[in-house]
């Protein structure tokens, strides 16, 4: 359903809720050619959090992570990044 109502399947009906509900914010998928034709959702709860991707032309991969670990890992690395980009003008 993500799908359909993200990246305008056949269903209008599914679209308005999707646009209604702003799915959008589920989409993780980062924004760089590499993964053009990927689509990463994630969808989380106060306890729990489900990562589903999907390769092109593939089946859907999904796995159970601990409610805020895609947060955490996205500030680390952002951390990481900062440090690396900081060493180098240095």
């Amino acid at each position: 359903m993500l799908d359909d109502g993200l990246f305008l399947g056949t269903s209008p009906s599914i679209q308005e809720v999707a646009v209604r509900e702003e799915w959008w914010r589920h989409n993780v998928t980062p924004p760089l050619d590499v993964f053009s034709g990927w689509k990463i959702f994630l969808v989380e709860s106060e306890v729990t959090a489900r990562l589903v991707v999907q390769h092109p032309n593939q089946s859907v991969t999904e796995c159970s992570l601990d409610a805020g670990e895609v947060d955490r890992f996205l500030a680390e690395t952002q951390m990481a990044l900062a440090e690396l980009h900081d060493s180098k003008r240095e």
